[in-house]
């Protein structure tokens, strides 16, 4: 997980509040071919997952039994 500079000022202010954060699947990632409970995301992020976007398609339901590819992005 690396951070990354927030632009606009409401979500630079809002996004630290709430503690949002957008993650992307990279090449060579553990994640890939894992569920987000099989990667055990949460333990070693702190972070949980409420959002999948997929090709620009977002997913919402059944989260954490969706295999994760590369280029995925988590919410």
């Amino acid at each position: 997980l690396e951070l990354m500079p927030l632009s606009g000022a409401y979500f630079t202010d809002r996004s630290q509040d709430i503690g949002m954060a957008e993650v992307i699947v990279p090449d060579g990632s553990d994640l890939i071919g894992k569920t987000v409970t099989e990667s055990a995301f949460r333990d070693r992020t702190g972070l949980t997952v409420i959002g999948l976007r997929r090709g620009g398609v977002a997913h919402e339901l059944g989260l954490r039994d969706e295999q994760l590819r590369l280029g995925d992005t988590l919410l």
